[in-house]
């Protein structure tokens, strides 16, 4: 990802003819960003604050045991 654009497409004193061509690459970046590294590292409330990825480990490892 990179982080360099999506600091430039927030400034305000870019030109908006640049925006609308980085914009889709940006907002790809972002998501991508969030959905294959925040969500699955980040504590999550309903999962006792383990991320995902933890929570499978575990539930797993608990299916294995039976």
């Amino acid at each position: 990802m990179q982080v360099q654009r999506l600091i430039y497409l927030s400034d305000a004193g870019a030109h908006p003819a640049q925006n609308l061509r980085y914009c889709e690459e940006a907002r790809c970046d972002l998501f991508d960003y969030i959905e294959m590294f925040y969500n699955p590292t980040r504590g999550h409330g309903y999962n006792n604050s383990m991320s995902p990825v933890e929570f499978e480990k575990q539930y797993f490892r608990r299916l294995e045991s039976v």
